[in-house]
């Protein structure tokens, strides 16, 4: 969405002249890998077009672990991450996901 010219806090109005009333997914279903459509924006309260070539959604995913056995640097680390006390963030049976990478 960036290399598109889309910043946080942009607010999607529109796909080629037609109002995003549903869902963006809906929307974008309607076309293809490789399209370039218009995106009517407003971006800090000022409306704007901007061409978006549409890409596929990555097939990576991504596993955060916390280590059985973290160095002192790397428990500070997490605990700063996490924004909890270092103690907190000790235990090797801590936060597990998996991310997608939304595009």
């Amino acid at each position: 969405a960036f290399e598109a010219g889309l910043n946080v806090g942009d607010e999607m109005l529109a796909i080629n002249e037609y109002r995003l009333s549903g869902s963006l997914e809906g929307r974008l279903e309607q076309y293809s890998v490789g399209d370039t459509v218009q995106l009517l924006i407003s971006r800090r309260g000022k409306l704007r077009s901007v061409p978006v070539r549409l890409g596929a959604d990555p097939d990576e995913k991504w596993r955060l672990e916390v280590l059985p056995e973290p160095s002192e640097q790397q428990r500070i680390s997490l605990a700063e991450w996490l924004r909890q006390p270092a103690e907190q963030a000790d235990s090797s049976d801590g936060p597990t996901s998996e991310l997608r990478d939304a595009g």
